[in-house]
């Protein structure tokens, strides 16, 4: 009698928990959406929540973490040229600059790929927009990802044409919110730079480096931003403008220069959130996952 009221009862709890497995597969959400309107493509996945502007080929125009302001519309994301021009013609071409030529947009959502028109609402895990485009001599192969780990920057170009006008390229430019007030970055010998933001105009790192991270303590969060290596640069190489409205970062490159040459760079970022006496900590610990995924980035 107790044997066979065991076995009732253990087969119960089996249905039971078969049946809340099954309504907690049901109702597992999905980890993020996106949706594009008239003028911006919205990625909210995880803590982050990343606008790309149409009007300018699609680059990321801001992102926010965890609801608080991050990377702000202070000016031009993502890349342009520095070109040889007349007077009274603005020296730079892509994004908000001079327009460049795109030839091709798509947004992936975890590999799958749809048009990024008026009305789309798609949900998944990973978001990718991917666009092929005309920067002045060189063409372009660019994929920002949008997901639960932060943002990943992956451009490919291929020398097209003339390049002996062309001065310098800017292959990244993110303008981190004016709230964001101390600095740390890893040079490419290994050794440290710090330092505080000044709002003063004045350019400051001006290194080749590894990574930098930066904190707000006002809004309690920062973000670290890694290459898989330390970059040749040139003129205000990586760079971190103090302006008032914003602090902006630049990696400053001489490009390739014969037509049929292929270049490659890449970046990440990912938000973390810390008190102000702890932030270098969380920032380190955050720093760790940048680089492992990173470095799988490298094998591929």
């Amino acid at each position: 009698m107790k044997l066979a009221l065991f076995l009732s009862l253990a087969a119960c709890g089996l249905c039971i928990a078969d049946a809340a497995a099954a309504a907690g597969k049901a109702t597992t959400p999905t980890s993020g959406k996106a949706f594009v309107d008239e003028t911006f493509l919205t990625i909210q996945v995880g803590d982050y929540k990343a606008k790309f502007l149409q009007k300018w080929a699609w680059t990321l125009r801001a992102c926010d973490f965890q609801g608080k302001k991050l990377l702000i519309p202070g000016g031009v994301f993502q890349t342009v040229v520095n070109e040889q021009v007349p007077k009274g013609t603005d020296s730079f071409i892509g994004g908000g600059h001079r327009p460049e030529s795109l030839q091709s947009i798509e947004l992936l959502v975890d590999g799958k790929p749809y048009e990024p028109k008026p009305g789309l609402t798609v949900e998944g895990s990973s978001f990718t927009v991917h666009k092929t485009t005309r920067i002045s001599a060189f063409w372009q192969d660019a994929r920002v990802t949008v997901d639960a780990d932060g943002i990943a920057e992956d451009f490919r170009y291929e020398v097209k044409g003339d390049t002996s006008k062309v001065n310098f390229m800017y292959p990244f430019m993110h303008c981190f919110t004016n709230d964001t007030r101390r600095w740390i970055a890893a040079l490419a010998d290994g050794s440290e730079m710090r330092g505080t933001f000044t709002d003063d105009m004045a350019f400051t790192l001006k290194k080749d480096i590894l990574w930098a991270m930066v904190y707000a303590p006002k809004t309690a969060i920062g973000a670290v931003y890694a290459y898989p290596e330390a970059y040749k640069t040139i003129r205000i190489r990586n760079a971190f403008w103090n302006r008032k409205h914003d602090n902006k970062l630049y990696l400053t490159v001489n490009p390739k220069r014969q037509v049929g040459d292929t270049f490659h760079y890449a970046v990440r970022l990912k938000g973390f959130a810390a008190g102000n006496d702890d932030w270098e900590r969380v920032g380190r610990e955050t720093l760790k996952h940048v680089q492992q995924a990173l470095a799988v980035t490298k094998e591929q």
